[in-house]
């Protein structure tokens, strides 16, 4: 994802909507822990109280990842 979804200028543009925050499992692993993730990459919706609203894991190319966000932010973002 970060050689060709992350990227993409479709998913900078979808994503400036959102924090964006990475987070390298292999220096946080308890950070991955306690979101419960258990392959990467992993996107991750969490809302201010840290709350998972959305999960994706695996490879997704840039128009699937856009319209994940897209509908991610429809369904959760008000």
């Amino acid at each position: 994802m970060d050689t060709v979804t992350y990227p993409d200028d479709r998913v900078r543009a979808a994503a400036t909507a959102w924090i964006r925050q990475r987070i390298d499992v292999s220096v946080s692993a308890e950070v991955a822990r306690a979101f419960g993730v258990a392959a990467v990459p992993a996107a991750l919706v969490v809302d201010g109280e840290g709350r998972i609203l959305a999960r994706r894991e695996g490879f997704l190319e840039p128009a699937a990842f856009v319209a994940w966000l897209t509908t991610a932010r429809a369904e959760f973002v008000r």
